[in-house]
């Protein structure tokens, strides 16, 4: 981020000024400040200046800070033709590494100085991690996952089906992906050996070690590979300073403009195939379907003589209502639809 700054006059006689940063990457954490007071009146000058510069790296862990304080005045007299200034100082130094921990603290009076060592001395070079180490450190207890995409159902009427994290799904559309903390170096589904390798990948906590990752994804029943899924690579963003794309880059920092991050396959899309229609399929000839057209004259019991006058398309039921009601039970019975009880 930008560093925030601070410069604030009091009076004619008093200024303070100070600032701030941080910065933090995929490698390293920066924090740091500073703050000056000065006053200022006549010949009497007076200050006090303190600040700190901390750094901090992820893997293998090692950080440095300095801290330190300075508080002095002075004052310039004429004397006779001459300006005379008279000063003093006092200031301590601390400065602090680790693991293992050491440091150094300074103590200066005027033009006097005292250091005192504590701790352990400091060693730059970090032995790289073992995979082991780097595993625990900068990666998930569990980096693998997996979860449906598409196709998932929900029963509430069949809650034993999804017990034990199983799933309930469609067999039309159903798909699922995996992903994965690490990229992928090479990745294969089902019975397929067909080779689909990128380059292999710097790991800069491990001192540039290369290292080559499968992922390799299959479906089975009955202990058996499943056929016909469809699968495809999905690509994600891992950052450059733990997964470097070429050998001895990770132990640097990517510059302005540089890239930030290297692409590799983080998982796998598997996909159902769509439903298919097993059976033995029959024919039929026109003969075999019968059909007999019935005509039957409008219901005449929801009819009056009014409706039927005014409707010439509407066939006239007898007026009798009791003959009607004869022939409409004629009409049922022929077709099926009433049945006369025993």
């Amino acid at each position: 981020m930008p560093r925030l700054g601070l410069d604030w006059s009091v009076g004619s006689a008093v200024r303070i000024k100070g600032e701030l940063y941080a910065a933090v990457t995929p490698k390293v954490g920066m924090v740091g400040g500073r703050l000056s007071i000065d006053f200022v009146s006549g010949g009497l000058h007076a200050w006090l200046d303190a600040g700190f510069d901390a750094i901090v790296r992820w893997a293998p862990l090692y950080f440095d800070l300095n801290m330190w304080v300075s508080i002095g005045a002075s004052y310039t007299a004429r004397v006779l033709w001459w300006d005379v200034t008279i000063r003093a100082e006092v200031g301590a130094y601390l400065n602090v590494w680790g693991p293992a921990t050491g440091g150094t603290v300074r103590v200066e009076v005027g033009p006097f100085s005292k250091s005192i060592d504590f701790g352990e001395p400091r060693r730059l070079q970090r032995e790289p991690l073992p995979w082991a180490d780097f595993h625990a450190r900068q990666l998930p207890a569990d980096p693998l996952g997996i979860s449906p995409m598409d196709g998932l159902l929900t029963d509430p009427t069949r809650p034993e089906a999804t017990k034990g994290g199983r799933w309930l799904v469609s067999t039309d559309g159903f798909s699922f992906s995996t992903r994965s903390a690490l990229p992928s170096t090479g990745w294969s589904h089902g019975d397929d050996t067909a080779s689909r390798d990128r380059a292999p990948l710097t790991v800069g906590p491990m001192g540039d070690a290369r290292v080559a990752i499968d992922q390799h994804v299959k479906v089975t029943r009955g202990g058996t590979t499943v056929t016909g899924w469809e699968a495809s690579e999905i690509i994600g963003a891992f950052p450059m300073a733990l997964w470097a794309a070429q050998e001895g880059s990770g132990s640097a920092l990517p510059g302005p403009g540089e890239p930030q991050t290297v692409s590799c396959t983080s998982g796998i899309q598997v996909s159902a195939p769509p439903p298919t229609t097993k059976g033995q399929s029959l024919t039929a000839d026109g003969e075999a379907v019968q059909f007999s057209d019935e005509r039957c004259a409008a219901n005449p019991l929801n009819l009056t003589e009014g409706e039927y006058a005014a409707d010439e398309n509407v066939t006239s039921p007898e007026k009798d209502k009791g003959k009607a009601r004869t022939e409409l039970e004629k009409t049922l019975k022929k077709l099926n639809l009433l049945v006369e009880t025993v």
